[in-house]
């Protein structure tokens, strides 16, 4: 396995101490250039002087403080203007809330570490993710913690935050994809945001879905259609994904062969109405 990283330039937040250093010190050796983020000026220097630079490599260091949103972006779009966007690997991490129970909290403790670990994690992507998509390839990685698995008693700040950062994540990873029925849709639908948009009635929409993922399929669809799409939207999931069908436009839905349809992946499928939700 080729773990090297020549060529590669990371920048690492939260990267004088902890994970955070080791992350960097581990990059460095295997030839990756290194951008450190933090907060301490004298620390950011030591861990500057610990980086590996065997294989010819130079590295730089951004003082921030990620207390400071504001400050935290105007260091980085400096950092832009001056070492450009070609940055693959970034690291978002950032030191915890102190300790102590959810109900003895106050309110600016939730928006000091809301803005310490969600926001500035939103500006740094903001100002990556951009030159990511040029390079056609990238990674984000987010050091977080084992509360957005298990709760961890006397840690109600950080369970509650962290949780927060988790599902960020995992929104920023989305991958959505739409389907029209005819040519004309396709600008308008782009412009909502979606990232691939597919005319069902000149394509296999099924087929083009999983081409799209690799083989893989998707974890969700929303089918409004019915009838006619029914089959291939099922066909688009993944192992254990979830078909949620809330429409009908084409036709009320025929009985589904479940031993056929569902069992093969494990599917799980739902027909939500309004009436449920509001009653």
């Amino acid at each position: 396995m080729n773990l090297s990283l020549e060529g590669k330039k990371a920048i690492i937040c939260g990267s004088t101490d902890g994970i955070g250093k080791a992350t960097a010190l581990t990059m460095s050796e295997r030839g990756a250039e290194i951008t450190l983020v933090a907060r301490n000026e004298k620390k950011l220097a030591a861990a500057l002087a610990e980086l590996s630079a065997a294989h010819g490599q130079t590295h730089e260091i951004v003082y921030a403080e990620f207390n400071q949103p504001d400050e935290l972006k105007r260091k980085i779009e400096n950092y832009l203007k001056q070492s450009g966007r070609d940055v693959q690997i970034l690291v978002n991490n950032s030191w915890g809330p102190h300790g102590g129970q959810l109900i003895d909290a106050a309110g600016n403790e939730f928006r000091v570490a809301f803005e310490r670990l969600l926001i500035c994690s939103q500006i740094m992507a903001r100002a990556f993710v951009p030159g990511m998509k040029i390079l056609y390839r990238g990674r984000i990685i987010n050091i977080i913690s084992m509360s957005v698995r298990q709760v961890i008693p006397g840690l109600g700040v950080s369970n509650t935050i962290r949780g927060s950062v988790a599902q960020w994540a995992k929104t920023l990873g989305c991958i959505v994809i739409g389907t029209v029925g005819t040519d004309e849709k396709i600008d308008k639908a782009k412009s909502y945001g979606y990232d691939h948009v597919i005319n069902y009635n000149k394509e296999n929409f099924s087929e083009k879905t999983l081409k799209i993922t690799n083989g893989k399929g998707v974890s969700v669809v929303y089918d409004g259609v019915g009838k006619s799409t029914l089959e291939g939207s099922l066909k688009c999931l993944s192992t254990r994904g979830t078909m949620v069908s809330f429409g009908n436009a084409s036709g009320a839905l025929s009985p589904i062969d479940v031993s056929k349809l569902l069992q093969p992946k494990g599917l799980y499928f739902i027909r939500p109405s309004m009436q449920q939700y509001l009653s």
